[in-house]
Parts: C-alpha cells; structure tokens; sequence
C-alpha cells in the first residue's frame, strides 16, 4: 500500500482508530496503536530509517496505554521527540515505567527526530480535532531528506525455524485435566501426580487464576508443558466464553457447548 507523509498514533485508543480508519479520506494514511513505551517506539524509529521520507508526521493522539500502573507510551513518544534519548537508552523527560530503547542506536533515534515532526494530541479523541491536525500537516510543504546511513552495524540476530520435538517428555510434576463447566461458568483443572493419583482441583473464571494457583502449587516443572497448559487454557476460556465445545488436544470448535469430557495432559 503506497501511504501518505503524514501518519496517525491513536495510542490505545480502540474506538478511535476505528472511527479513522473508516473515514474514505483515510484510506492511503497509516493509523496504528501504541501501547508500548519501548519496542513500539523503536518499531517506529526502525520503520522511519529503514523507508525514509515515507512518514514526515506523526499526529500522536488518543487515550495513553495503561497509564494505571505507570506505561505512557504517548507521552514518552513525544518526549522522544523533544528531548532524545541519553546514553543508556532511556527516554530523556518520559514519566513511564520502562522508557528504555535498547534496539536503536543514537543514530537512528537523530534522524528520526530530525525528519519527522510529532503533533501532541495524547489524550486528544475527538474525531474532528485529530483530522484537523492530520490536514494542517497535510497542506505543509515538504522538503527532502537524506537517506538513512549509520556507521554503526546493528547487532546480528539469529532467525531460527519453529521445531516440534520427536516425542514428548512427560512432566515429572504431573498432569492435568482441563474441562469447562458451562453450567457454573467455570473452568475447571484437575492435577494428578506423574504415578497418577488425584492431587487438586482448581476452579476459576479465568484462565490466569487457574495457572497462577498451578504455578504456586507447583504442580508444572517443564516449560513445555507450562506452555501448553497455557496454550490449552486459553482455548478454555475461548470456549467458555463462546459457549463453544472445547476438548483438549484438539482444534477448537464453534460447536454449542456441553460440560467437556476429561482428556488428560500426558
């Protein structure tokens, strides 16, 4: 897709990214969310260096991310843009938990400063406001840039295929029975130990309270079977909530649902 210069951040807001994108005047503009102070950011930073003069300015507006418990991407965002970042990484004048790019260079965070200007709108969600902006920046004139050159190598990283294993490796914590319960609304896991004797049931609304106690109870001692459980739970929820059938081991379904039958975690 051939975009426009001038791109929109709607930070965590759902409703307003999805009022904009459905907007015809819309349809060649990036607009995307941003919920992370961090590699978020350095997604942004990594685009506009590796497509230079593609992006020119970013409107950064919408409701900031999880700001409850300290994440502020937007603020940081715009702090990027004021201030840069100081020679460990962090964000200089971010207010938010972990304002730290460790995936840029210098390099990269000075040219994007230089070549791409940030309109603060954090916190901005009405519709007619943000496209005011996104025109303003539209009708400015645009001059040319430079292509990125860094004489500094960026760190090799290893691509590696996904494997499965040749067989599996049982838990010598145990195994599980996972079920949901449609008429109480509830999930239900069932451990036994590795020679097969009933250790503990949990009931719960969600998956995360059911492997929160697993964990603590420590009835899981290889991360793969951590994983799994993880996996297994998550397509419990799904169901439950759904009102579709799960059976573990299996794709999931959109078949009504019934009290599952136990099939076990080897």
């Amino acid at each position: 897709m051939q975009i426009g210069p001038v791109a929109v951040c709607t930070l965590a807001d759902d409703a307003l990214n999805s009022q904009l994108t459905a907007l015809a005047e819309m349809k060649d503009v990036l607009v995307a969310p941003l919920t992370t102070e961090n590699i978020g950011i350095e997604q942004i930073i990594q685009f506009c260096t590796q497509n230079p003069g593609t992006i020119r300015w970013i409107v950064v507006c919408g409701t900031d991310a999880r700001q409850a418990i300290g994440y502020r991407p937007g603020q940081t965002l715009i702090s990027l843009g004021q201030n840069g970042m100081d020679e460990t990484g962090r964000i200089i004048g971010a207010e938010g938990k972990r304002p730290v790019l460790k995936n840029v260079t210098q390099a990269e965070v000075a040219y994007f400063r230089k070549t791409v200007q940030l309109v603060d709108l954090v916190d901005t969600s009405d519709q007619e406001t943000v496209l005011e902006a996104f025109k303003t920046c539209l009708s400015a004139k645009i001059s040319p840039v430079e292509p990125f050159e860094s004489v500094q190598t960026a760190p090799e990283v290893s691509v590696l295929p996904g494997t499965t294993p040749d067989r599996m490796v049982s838990d010598p914590a145990g195994y599980m029975v996972i079920q949901i319960l449609p008429d109480e609304a509830l999930l239900s896991l069932t451990h036994f130990t590795a020679d097969g004797r009933m250790n503990g049931v949990v009931k719960a609304l969600t998956g995360s309270e059911i492997y929160h106690t697993v964990i603590a109870q420590e009835w899981v001692s290889r991360l793969d079977h951590a994983c799994y459980l993880g996996r297994e739970l998550q397509k419990a929820e799904h169901a439950l909530k759904t009102g579709s059938v799960y059976v573990q081991d299996e794709e999931a379904s959109v078949s009504k649902a019934k009290a599952s039958q136990p099939v076990t975690i080897k």
